[in-house]
């Protein structure tokens, strides 16, 4: 048997009353719209966003912080000095939090409405992007019964949702402000203990955490590397399925569309960032999106550290373990076991 045939015609085969059913084909839709929203307002958002965890300083070299106008300021001459909206520097005190680069860049961004819509349109697709890509590992889970032809495909599959999952996770990142600052943490602290001892990576510390522009190498994996392995491995699967959306006649697809324009307008006027994180001591507070991570809060508030870590690896490996299992019956149970645990621990927290 080829290679060929082992990926190709038997595989499609074998998965053929999926790939044409109607709730496959809308999740489907609706994936790569996503896809392409998210590229799209990435990259315009990129042309905003300077991503450097430097401080930023008055004219007097003093760190500062940065507040918006909410009312019009005049000299005693009646001249305007500031409007409302515009960002205003002054001294930080020693009890403040000094405004890094990026979280400025970010408040630029939150204070046009045309960008900030652009902003929570690519914050809302981001639940999207893992729901549908979710939706798209249950259904082949659950109504596949033969495995012989899966096995290979759910390894890209795997990877597909572990790129966007990293994807989302580090751009909760980029904004630094107080809600980043525990995915810093975890993150600097794999890099301190790994790719530092390495040599890979070089940069200053401040009590062992990294803060001259650890910002901008988060932005590379976030904006450069993780979107390319994530469309390669969407190209193996489509020429492994021969799948075919079709653009200029999907409903379902300008649908979404239309929807997320709408949600991404309402929220316009909205601002989600929250405080500045000290560039040099990140303020540990929560983790983003909250209904993907909550039960991984769970899981560490609950159980010790080593015991935490090696339930997170078990369920990691189990979930990608599932298309191995020949069971049926056995394959749903853990599934079950799998999806029971994480609402238990996500309650729990």
């Amino acid at each position: 048997m080829t290679f060929r045939n082992q990926w190709g015609d038997q595989l499609r085969e074998a998965l053929i009353s999926i790939l044409q059913s109607k709730v496959f084909v809308g999740i489907l839709s609706v994936f790569v719209f996503s896809m392409m929203v998210q590229v799209l307002t990435g990259l315009l958002l990129s042309l905003h966003y300077v991503p450097s965890s430097m401080s930023i300083m008055t004219e007097k070299g003093i760190p500062a912080n940065v507040k918006l106008a909410n009312i019009a300021k005049l000299d005693a001459e009646g001249d305007t000095i500031t409007i409302p909206g515009e960002i205003i520097l002054r001294e930080a005190k020693s009890n403040e939090n000094k405004t890094s680069i990026s979280y400025l860049s970010v408040l630029s961004i939150e204070s046009s409405i045309p960008l900030n819509t652009i902003r929570m349109i690519h914050r809302i697709n981001t639940h999207v992007l893992l729901i549908a890509m979710l939706a798209i590992m249950l259904m082949l889970i659950v109504h596949v019964k033969e495995t012989q032809w899966m096995k290979g495909m759910w390894f890209v599959l795997f990877c597909i949702g572990t790129c966007l999952t990293l994807s989302g996770w580090t751009g909760y990142i980029l904004p630094w402000d107080q809600y980043s600052s525990t995915s810093f943490s975890i993150v600097t602290g794999f890099f301190n203990q790994s790719m530092i001892a390495f040599g890979v990576f070089q940069g200053a510390s401040h009590n062992g955490v990294m803060v001259i522009d650890f910002l901008s190498r988060i932005f590379s994996f976030h904006a450069l590397i993780l979107p390319i392995i994530t469309v390669f491995f969407l190209i193996v699967i489509k020429n492994i399925l021969c799948l075919n959306i079709e653009i200029s006649r999907n409903f379902i697809g300008f649908g979404f569309l239309t929807l997320i324009t709408v949600i991404g307008l309402m929220y316009s006027s909205e601002h989600v960032l929250y405080l500045p994180s000290d560039s040099q001591i990140p303020t540990i507070t929560t983790i983003e999106p909250v209904w993907f991570f909550q039960p991984l809060h769970g899981i560490v508030s609950a159980l010790p550290a080593d015991g935490g870590l090696s339930v997170i690896i078990g369920a990691i490996i189990a979930f990608a373990y599932l298309p191995f299992i020949k069971s049926h019956t056995i394959r749903l149970i853990l599934l079950a076991l799998i999806a029971i645990s994480t609402l238990y621990f996500a309650l729990a927290y």
